[in-house]
């Protein structure tokens, strides 16, 4: 059985499903990027903040546009991507798992059913003379997968990142920056 190649074509065959919803993700992004201008006036118009809120809900009204579209679809993605993680892990309990995949030794992972399949003791525990219980040739393949995710995600952000909006004040950009990092880890 080639479990490997099933679950990275299963998940490439979800990921294209879901390409739609990232569509309509983007475009509602667009479209509030769009809108900001338009704020920033009518922020400027009315010192009331109940009333720069009324106009800029009018705003969005005839603009046909819901600020919350984009995390809708996020949200609306999360049952799918647990329900993946789910399986596999189930098929982990199940032992049926245990075959390689590229350079990691098997796609159980370093868990077991004692810790329920999650944990780190795998790598903090049991150490005998400065080496991992699993020795170095079984530890590093599951060291290096996290640095190539963290990697891959870097560059799929750097490659699908709008832009530097100029209308975003440094603060703005700045946190904009810090939640980047927060998400590739």
């Amino acid at each position: 059985q080639t479990w490997g190649v099933s679950i990275f074509l299963f998940t490439a065959a979800v990921r294209a499903c879901l390409i739609p919803f990232s569509i309509s993700q983007n475009r509602s992004s667009e479209y509030m990027k769009a809108l900001k201008p338009y704020q920033k006036k009518i922020k400027e118009k009315y010192a009331d903040e109940n009333m720069q809120n009324k106009a800029i809900g009018k705003l969005y009204e005839d603009a046909e546009q819901n600020p919350l579209a984009g995390c809708i679809t996020s949200f609306a993605q999360i049952p799918i991507f647990l329900g993946l993680y789910r399986s596999v892990t189930r098929l982990a309990a199940e032992g049926r798992l245990d075959e390689p995949f590229l350079w990691i030794p098997t796609l159980q992972g370093p868990v077991s059913a004692e810790n329920n399949y999650r944990g780190m003791q795998w790598l903090t525990e049991n150490w005998v003379d400065g080496v991992p219980s699993m020795g170095w040739e079984g530890t590093i393949p599951f060291l290096i997968m996290p640095v190539v995710l963290v990697l891959m995600q870097s560059f799929t952000m750097s490659v699908l990142q709008p832009p530097v909006d100029d209308s975003q004040s440094e603060e703005e950009q700045e946190q904009m920056q810090s939640t980047q990092k927060i998400l590739k880890f």
